[in-house]
Protein backbone atom coordinates (compact mmCIF):
# COMPACT_ATOMS: atom_id res chain seq x y z
CA UNK A 1 0.00 0.00 0.00
CA UNK A 2 2.52 2.53 0.65
CA UNK A 3 6.73 2.54 -0.76
CA UNK A 4 8.74 4.62 1.37
CA UNK A 5 11.01 5.07 -1.38
CA UNK A 6 12.13 8.45 -1.07
CA UNK A 7 11.71 9.63 -4.05
CA UNK A 8 8.47 8.07 -4.90
CA UNK A 9 5.27 7.84 -2.96
CA UNK A 10 2.60 5.12 -3.81
CA UNK A 11 -1.03 5.38 -2.17
CA UNK A 12 -4.36 3.66 -3.16
CA UNK A 13 -2.54 2.88 -6.95
CA UNK A 14 -1.51 6.04 -8.10
CA UNK A 15 2.23 7.35 -7.87
CA UNK A 16 3.84 10.82 -8.11
CA UNK A 17 7.10 11.98 -8.25
CA UNK A 18 8.15 14.29 -5.26
CA UNK A 19 8.81 17.96 -7.30
CA UNK A 20 12.29 18.46 -5.01
CA UNK A 21 12.79 21.38 -7.74
CA UNK A 22 9.24 23.41 -7.06
CA UNK A 23 9.72 22.75 -3.02
CA UNK A 24 13.77 23.90 -3.36
CA UNK A 25 12.78 26.83 -5.34
CA UNK A 26 9.30 27.75 -2.86
CA UNK A 27 12.26 27.28 -0.40
CA UNK A 28 14.71 29.76 -1.78
CA UNK A 29 12.08 32.71 -3.02
CA UNK A 30 10.47 32.77 0.47
CA UNK A 31 14.01 33.17 2.39
CA UNK A 32 14.92 36.21 -0.22
CA UNK A 33 11.77 37.63 -0.05
CA UNK A 34 11.90 37.33 3.85
CA UNK A 35 15.78 38.47 4.71
CA UNK A 36 15.20 41.42 2.40
CA UNK A 37 12.58 42.19 5.60
CA UNK A 38 14.89 40.79 8.22
CA UNK A 39 17.51 43.00 7.16
CA UNK A 40 15.50 46.39 6.37
CA UNK A 41 14.50 45.70 10.22
CA UNK A 42 18.34 45.08 11.24
CA UNK A 43 18.77 48.67 9.02
CA UNK A 44 15.89 50.41 10.92
CA UNK A 45 17.30 49.27 14.45
CA UNK A 46 20.46 51.09 13.81
CA UNK A 47 18.87 54.54 14.29
CA UNK A 48 17.43 52.93 17.51
CA UNK A 49 18.37 53.18 20.86
CA UNK A 50 19.75 50.14 22.36
CA UNK A 51 17.64 48.54 25.31
CA UNK A 52 20.03 47.72 28.49
CA UNK A 53 21.00 44.09 28.11
CA UNK A 54 19.88 43.45 24.55
CA UNK A 55 22.19 41.40 22.41
CA UNK A 56 22.89 43.23 19.03
CA UNK A 57 24.03 39.45 17.33
CA UNK A 58 27.07 38.47 15.94
CA UNK A 59 29.89 40.98 14.54
CA UNK A 60 29.27 40.23 11.16
CA UNK A 61 26.06 42.46 9.77
CA UNK A 62 25.56 39.70 7.17
CA UNK A 63 24.95 37.49 10.13
CA UNK A 64 23.51 39.29 13.04
CA UNK A 65 20.16 39.60 12.11
CA UNK A 66 19.56 35.68 12.22
CA UNK A 67 21.60 35.97 15.84
CA UNK A 68 19.19 38.09 18.33
CA UNK A 69 17.50 37.13 20.71
CA UNK A 70 17.62 33.44 21.98
CA UNK A 71 20.67 32.89 19.58
CA UNK A 72 23.30 34.05 22.60
CA UNK A 73 21.82 31.52 24.41
CA UNK A 74 22.76 28.85 21.68
CA UNK A 75 25.85 29.96 20.37
CA UNK A 76 26.96 30.19 24.59
CA UNK A 77 25.97 26.92 25.10
CA UNK A 78 28.15 25.44 21.75
CA UNK A 79 30.95 27.21 23.04
CA UNK A 80 30.90 27.04 26.78
CA UNK A 81 28.15 23.78 27.22
CA UNK A 82 26.07 24.15 30.19
CA UNK A 83 27.31 24.93 33.52
CA UNK A 84 26.21 25.55 36.79
CA UNK A 85 26.91 29.47 36.58
CA UNK A 86 25.02 29.76 32.69
CA UNK A 87 22.09 31.87 33.56
CA UNK A 88 19.96 30.28 31.15
CA UNK A 89 21.51 26.99 29.94
CA UNK A 90 18.72 24.62 31.81
CA UNK A 91 15.95 26.10 29.86
CA UNK A 92 17.72 25.16 26.03
CA UNK A 93 17.74 21.59 24.92
CA UNK A 94 20.87 19.92 24.52
CA UNK A 95 20.49 18.54 20.39
CA UNK A 96 20.74 22.14 18.35
CA UNK A 97 23.35 23.84 20.82
CA UNK A 98 25.67 20.23 20.19
CA UNK A 99 25.36 20.19 16.73
CA UNK A 100 25.93 23.72 16.06
CA UNK A 101 29.40 23.36 17.86
CA UNK A 102 30.60 20.90 15.87
CA UNK A 103 32.33 23.42 13.14
CA UNK A 104 34.26 25.84 15.29
CA UNK A 105 35.25 27.71 18.25
CA UNK A 106 34.30 31.31 17.24
CA UNK A 107 30.62 32.86 17.89
CA UNK A 108 31.00 33.35 13.74
CA UNK A 109 31.68 29.99 12.69
CA UNK A 110 28.80 28.84 15.40
CA UNK A 111 26.45 31.25 14.14
CA UNK A 112 27.46 30.07 10.41
CA UNK A 113 26.67 26.68 11.14
CA UNK A 114 23.67 27.40 12.81
CA UNK A 115 22.23 29.09 10.00
CA UNK A 116 23.16 26.20 7.66
CA UNK A 117 21.48 23.61 9.79
CA UNK A 118 18.27 26.01 10.52
CA UNK A 119 18.01 26.08 6.79
CA UNK A 120 18.87 21.95 5.67
CA UNK A 121 16.08 21.48 8.96
CA UNK A 122 13.43 23.90 7.70
CA UNK A 123 13.75 22.51 3.59
CA UNK A 124 13.55 18.99 4.82
CA UNK A 125 10.52 20.03 6.77
CA UNK A 126 8.90 21.38 3.99
CA UNK A 127 9.76 17.75 1.87
CA UNK A 128 8.07 16.04 5.01
CA UNK A 129 4.75 18.28 5.09
CA UNK A 130 4.38 18.29 1.22
CA UNK A 131 4.66 14.25 1.64
CA UNK A 132 2.38 13.82 4.54
CA UNK A 133 -0.50 16.45 2.96
CA UNK A 134 0.06 14.90 -0.41
CA UNK A 135 -0.55 11.55 0.94
CA UNK A 136 -3.51 12.21 2.97
CA UNK A 137 -4.65 15.04 0.54
CA UNK A 138 -3.23 15.28 -2.81
CA UNK A 139 -0.55 17.30 -4.30
CA UNK A 140 -2.86 20.39 -4.79
CA UNK A 141 -3.12 20.86 -1.06
CA UNK A 142 0.32 19.73 0.05
CA UNK A 143 2.14 22.19 -2.27
CA UNK A 144 -0.67 25.00 -1.03
CA UNK A 145 0.33 23.75 2.44
CA UNK A 146 4.24 23.86 1.94
CA UNK A 147 4.21 27.91 0.40
CA UNK A 148 1.78 28.31 3.57
CA UNK A 149 4.66 27.14 5.78
CA UNK A 150 7.57 28.58 3.85
CA UNK A 151 6.15 32.37 3.59
CA UNK A 152 4.25 32.57 6.62
CA UNK A 153 5.77 35.25 8.49
CA UNK A 154 6.68 33.66 11.51
CA UNK A 155 9.10 31.14 9.20
CA UNK A 156 11.66 33.78 9.21
CA UNK A 157 12.45 32.14 12.59
CA UNK A 158 13.05 28.79 10.40
CA UNK A 159 16.19 30.29 8.90
CA UNK A 160 17.83 31.76 12.48
CA UNK A 161 19.64 30.71 14.89
CA UNK A 162 16.73 29.18 16.43
CA UNK A 163 15.76 25.40 17.30
CA UNK A 164 12.25 26.09 15.99
CA UNK A 165 13.09 24.43 12.32
CA UNK A 166 15.34 21.65 13.62
CA UNK A 167 12.18 20.65 16.46
CA UNK A 168 9.73 21.10 13.10
CA UNK A 169 11.72 18.97 11.14
CA UNK A 170 12.01 15.87 13.84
Amino acid sequence: MFDLNPSRLTHAGSTSQLPWLPIAAAFAASRLFLAAFAYLGAWGQRFAPASPGSYPGVASPWIAPWTLFDSKHYIDLAVRGYSADAPMGGAFFPLYPKLIGLFGPSDLYIAITGLLLSNAAMLLAMVLLYRWVQLLHGEALAWRACLVLAFMAPSVVGSAVYTESLFLCL
